[in-house]
């Protein structure tokens, strides 16, 4: 007569208990808290709480143009607008008010053959030479314009 071998429930239920097992470090005590800004010689590091008021950096462009479709010469277009190269960058806590300062002196439309355009905000240096014939000349009309005012 065969006789079968059987595992007993106790066995079948310890197997996965030991594979569920949690690893406990051996020496607990060596980790410990540091309070958070408390500088330490071991960490050469310390989380300061945040300054003051945060800053607010505005930057003003003095537009050209009105908002326009520029082609480049391999037939790409996008959407932006004529800026001056010079522009006002003004600093601190709050926004400052929405009105720009007066313009003194004559805008520069190009500078090293490029113009740049504002797109989504943003201002792109674009070479002249990138530009289709129907923008160059556009542009040229406006800088003849700029330069016939005093």
């Amino acid at each position: 007569m065969k006789t079968s071998r059987c595992l007993t429930p106790a066995l079948l239920l310890a197997i996965p208990a030991a594979a569920l097992a949690q690893v406990v470090p051996t020496t607990p005590t060596k980790f410990s808290t540091k309070p958070v800004g408390a500088a330490t010689a071991t960490t050469g590091a310390a989380i300061s709480p945040p300054s003051s008021a945060p800053t607010v950096k505005q930057i003003t462009y003095l537009t050209l143009s009105p908002l326009r479709q520029w082609t480049s010469t391999d037939g790409k277009t996008l959407m932006g607008k004529l800026i001056a190269w010079e522009e006002t960058v003004t600093t601190g806590p709050t926004p400052q008010s929405a009105t720009a300062p007066p313009v003194t002196t004559r805008p520069t439309v190009l500078k090293n053959n490029q113009v740049r355009l504002l797109v989504d905000h943003k201002a792109y240096p674009v070479p002249l030479e990138r530009l289709d014939p129907d923008a160059r000349k556009f542009i040229g009309e406006l800088e003849a314009q700029l330069a016939a005012k005093p």
